[in-house]
């Protein structure tokens, strides 16, 4: 409700259980809507000591489940302050984009605009074992 004497409707738990934010009618869990059908989720804050992140599956290390997120300023498994993807099973970062705009894939310290630690294959040349381009 907004204070007024006639409350606007903000949110609602429909009898399933989905929560509905800027709509009545949730079609997901947590469904978040403007009347315009934009819509934004906002984690965190302006704290660089803290990892601001969303769990996609299990948050526990070994099980299946990915984490995105912006890393902290003290991070070990993403470039500090940067955007990262991690294997919660493998516990491993796959891609990661640090406050430069460097691009990682298999590395967490990216010192050029793509960074590949490993064999990149592109239109069927096996880049690994080439000392230079075709």
């Amino acid at each position: 409700a907004d204070g007024a004497s006639s409350p606007t409707e903000r949110m609602r738990i429909d009898s399933s259980g989905n929560v509905g934010i800027g709509t009545s009618s949730p079609t997901a869990q947590l469904h978040v809507s403007t009347a315009a059908g934009g819509g934004a989720i906002s984690v965190g804050g302006n704290a660089n000591t803290q990892y601001q992140y969303i769990n996609l599956g299990s948050p526990i290390g070994g099980e299946k489940g990915w984490q995105i997120g912006r890393a902290a300023s003290t991070a070990t498994m993403a470039p500090a302050g940067g955007f990262y993807i991690y294997d919660m099973e493998g516990q491993t970062t796959g891609f990661c984009i640090d406050t430069s705009g460097n691009i990682g894939i298999g590395t967490t310290s990216p010192s050029t605009l793509l960074h590949v630690g490993g064999v990149i294959t592109a239109a069927g040349y096996n880049l690994s074992s080439l000392s230079t381009l075709p």
